[in-house]
């Protein structure tokens, strides 16, 4: 073998594994691992391997061992560029994604939004002592099941339910259709071989399509689930926690009587069901895997993002999967640069085109680079509504001082703090906020609460009154990191406000009190100052006639 060729292997190597990076998995890219791959010294892979570091090719990491990375493929990981030749340590080169690096449910598009709901529960069923409850998992074909099971996991992992080393053991039902008990043997081992009892302990069972079991094999993989969730400490069935998935719709008998059979039931939607800024999320994250499986740069024309976006799809992510791997392989069958490819609309499947609508297709000549485009939905959070609140109050403080005298700014100060909680509510309204059956029922409790005061009081409020404060109280006890952050920082602000606003109307204050009071008694759930200002504005709006 000529010294050239063996460069050429050792680069196109790293190329090929640098495309499906992942940082747990770094053995691949050491001295060692990449001569024994190319089937040279390991002297002589060092060389090479430094030459590529030189030449910008390579980047260099750590100190022992060492990694070595294909540049452009990490960059398209990191979405950034790299400007060093090396760096200390993988974590330094991770840093450069950004502060905070996504763990386990954090890395699933919508665990904020649609999917709230279904993660809390999955949280719950893994931390229930002493070994967790089973959880039921259901959702369409192709709804993304199976990676949500992988998630539970691995949030098992971190936060130490599970050993560092526990797997996920997944069975397929649907292969025990025509000799249903087999599946008995197979669950407790036999002809000296393990079960799935023995290959699982310590981490996940799953079960797959269990509606495609009998009832009598049903209730005995179930009772065993139960079983192990009770186990005692040191016994041989602690620590093995059981999931089961099924496709069943949600409103059939079947369903039904699944659901009533274990303790956790979680639903998945559609992809049609989720918000846009997750569709929109999920295309371009399958886009940016398939360019850093190719080793390409993929750029997307707004007009085929937008179908690939808003098509509905049989089999929900999966489908929408397959529609990206298929139209990256036709754009790179007409695609002149060997490092870059175009997906414009012509290359989309029929399926995909069939439900196209023509305002989709108009900006097919405008492109999107996927490759360094972290996201392409501008989504507004909680405290980017209140920010302008905030500055607004300090604004009026620092004119006028707390006791100012002038009576028409502070009201006109209450109609803009008022005006900017009617878009926070019209924001609520688009559903681009945590969704889930939880908050539903959040809602349903808090609607017959509201008519209630309505009866008592002798008021009309509406729905959207119990819509709100059923938001508010669900982002209070399941609250994203930045807004905890938010709420410390603007303490001081937020309570200097409600308490200018509450003194200057008295009465409007005990109506925003009694409505606040819903959510304790009703809920149990106690709204913090943030809450309880944004009840009071919602009041406000009440009175003029803004809320309907």
């Amino acid at each position: 073998m000529t010294v050239p060729e063996t460069r050429r292997d050792i680069y196109s190597y790293l190329d090929f594994q640098t495309r499906e990076f992942d940082p747990a998995r770094l053995e691949r890219f050491t001295t060692q691992d990449i001569a024994s791959a190319v089937t040279v010294s390991r002297n002589l892979a060092s060389q090479y391997l430094n030459d590529l570091v030189r030449e910008g090719l390579v980047v260099k990491v750590g100190t022992r061992p060492l990694y070595y990375l294909h540049r452009h493929n990490i960059e398209r990981y990191l979405q950034t560029r790299i400007d060093q030749p090396s760096y200390q340590g993988i974590d330094e080169l991770l840093a450069l994604r950004g502060p905070s690096v996504a763990r386990n449910f954090e890395r699933a598009v919508g665990h904020d939004l649609s999917l709230t709901s279904t993660i809390e529960r999955m949280r719950v069923a893994m931390g229930y002592p002493p070994c967790g409850l089973p959880v039921l998992i259901m959702g369409a074909s192709g709804t993304g099941k199976t990676y949500l099971v992988k998630l539970m996991l691995e949030y098992g992992k971190d936060v130490g339910l599970l050993g560092p080393d526990a797997t996920m053991t997944a069975v397929d039902c649907a292969r025990y259709m025509l000799s249903p008990e087999r599946i008995v043997d197979d669950y407790l081992g036999s002809n000296g071989e393990p079960g799935l009892i023995e290959k699982g302990k310590g981490g996940l069972l799953l079960f797959k399509n269990i509606d495609a079991l009998p009832v009598p094999q049903q209730e005995y993989l179930f009772s065993e689930a139960l079983f192990a969730a009770r186990a005692e400490q040191g016994s041989p069935e602690r620590g093995l926690r059981f999931v089961f998935s099924s496709s069943l719709p949600p409103d059939s008998p079947r369903a039904g009587e699944l659901r009533h059979r274990l303790p956790v039931v979680v639903r998945i939607p559609s992809l049609k069901g989720r918000t846009p800024e997750e569709r929109t999320q999920i295309t371009l994250r399958f886009l940016k895997d398939e360019g850093r499986r190719m080793g390409v740069d993929v750029f997307v024309s707004k007009g085929a993002f937008s179908c690939l976006v808003n098509a509905t799809y049989e089999d929900n992510i999966s489908e929408l999967r397959r529609s990206i791997t298929n139209a990256c392989a036709e754009a790179y069958l007409f695609s002149k640069d060997e490092g870059r490819i175009v997906v414009r609309t012509y290359c989309l499947p029929a399926s995909v085109l069939a439900g196209a609508d023509l305002r989709e297709v108009d900006a097919d000549g405008s492109l999107v680079d996927t490759t360094r485009c972290s996201e392409l939905y501008s989504r507004k959070d909680l405290q980017s509504f209140v920010d302008p609140m905030v500055e607004r109050y300090e604004a009026f403080v620092a004119q006028e001082g707390l006791d100012g005298k002038k009576g028409d700014v502070r009201r006109a100060l209450r109609q803009e703090l008022a005006s900017d909680l009617e878009a926070l509510e019209n924001h609520f309204v688009r559903g681009n906020v945590a969704r889930g059956e939880k908050l539903e029922a959040f809602g349903g409790l808090l609607e017959s609460g509201v008519e209630g005061v309505n009866k008592e009081l002798g008021l009309a409020l509406s729905p959207a009154t119990a819509r709100l404060i059923a938001q508010l109280s669900y982002m209070q006890i399941m609250p994203e990191d930045g807004l905890r952050r938010w709420k410390v920082q603007k303490r001081c602000a937020l309570a200097g406000m409600l308490a200018l606003l509450c003194g200057d109307d008295p009465a409007m204050a005990k109506l925003a009190d009694r409505l606040v009071e819903l959510s304790f008694r009703v809920l149990g759930i106690e709204l913090d100052c943030l809450g309880r200002l944004l009840v009071f504005l919602h009041v406000s709006l009440l009175e003029s006639g803004a809320v309907r």
